[in-house]
């Protein structure tokens, strides 16, 4: 059993979720997208992003909101493969209906900076598959990825999009990296200002760990535990769960809880999953289109026969 205590901060995560997942943005938050950026030109913590430091982002959508471009935008996720996204399951799982997201529902962009312009490189791909872990808890947001499979690789060589690398598991893990490198973790996100308008640009965040015993004061011991990370970027605004935390182009972790405010943030730890990761995506080709193509192959084989007995008759 959980304590009054514990239910209040489950409660507090829940609806800032909820929230998270209905809030769409308006038409004049739209054209006002260039003074959202002028908003953190001077913010310490927070930069552009650009295509050397942010070809592996991608921005998940709904396609059925996304007709006004970004409007659709429900969370963040990374690309890990010719035609594999990573995000975080809470980003895929409709909390209206208690239920994931069907497939053919979402949508993903890659190589954009912007989450409302629509640029001449940008490129966009309907999902085929998602998977979840089945011990995936929508409450207290344990095991807490999704696997998104594109329905067709990436173009090769292409200049805007690079998949980043992946951790095996337990190999490395950030205290590894607070030695070697001083904890020079990035995020790469969409953040909002103080007014809830929403930037366009794409922003990359420096972050830094923070000793588990901090998540375990903010989060109870409930919210917080094995296979997640305790992340602070000094950045209230930051909703855009998925977000991928990364260091010299290795995957660390996905943001999956904030108590919105400037406490720390919890990741999922990637490496935690990466043995159930390598399983689903094998070499991370799409392969779709061969197993449709040989399960067309056999329908038309078969109703060539029924048709020729029935021709003989």
């Amino acid at each position: 059993m959980y304590s009054n205590e514990d239910m209040k901060k489950i409660a507090k995560i829940f609806i800032v979720i909820f929230l998270c997942s209905e809030m769409q943005p308006s038409v004049t938050q739209n054209n006002s997208y260039e003074q959202r950026v002028l908003y953190y030109s001077s913010h310490v913590n927070t930069t552009q992003a650009s295509f050397s430091n942010a070809q592996h982002h991608a921005s998940i959508r709904l396609k059925d909101h996304d007709q006004n471009f970004g409007n659709g935008h429900i969370c963040s996720g990374v690309v890990i493969g010719p035609s594999v996204v990573l995000t975080t399951a809470q980003c895929v799982y409709n909390y209206n209906k208690n239920k994931p997201y069907h497939p053919s529902e979402l949508k993903v962009v890659l190589a954009s900076l912007s989450r409302y312009q629509l640029q001449e490189q940008t490129l966009i791909y309907s999902v085929t598959h998602s998977y979840q872990p089945k011990t995936f808890d929508t409450l207290r947001l344990r095991d807490n990825v999704a696997i998104l499979m594109l329905e067709r690789d990436i173009p090769e060589m292409n200049e805007y999009v690079q998949a980043i690398t992946l951790p095996q598991a337990k190999v490395y893990n950030t205290n590894w990296y607070d030695k070697q490198n001083g904890g020079e973790f990035k995020v790469t996100t969409w953040l909002k200002t103080h007014e809830d308008l929403h930037l366009n640009h794409l922003m990359l965040l420096n972050a830094s760990q923070v000793s588990d015993e901090t998540c375990l004061q903010y989060y109870g011991k409930t919210l917080f535990t094995t296979g997640m990370l305790c992340i602070n970027t000094n950045e209230s605004l930051q909703e855009d769960f998925g977000s991928p935390l990364f260091v010299d182009n290795k995957l660390v972790g996905l943001r999956s809880l904030a108590s919105g405010h400037l406490s720390p943030a919890i990741y999922t730890d990637v490496s935690h999953h990466a043995k159930w990761i390598s399983e689903i995506i094998g070499d991370g080709t799409n392969q779709n289109s061969s197993i449709w193509g040989s399960m067309g192959f056999l329908l038309l084989t078969y109703v060539a026969l029924k048709r020729s007995k029935f021709m003989k008759l």
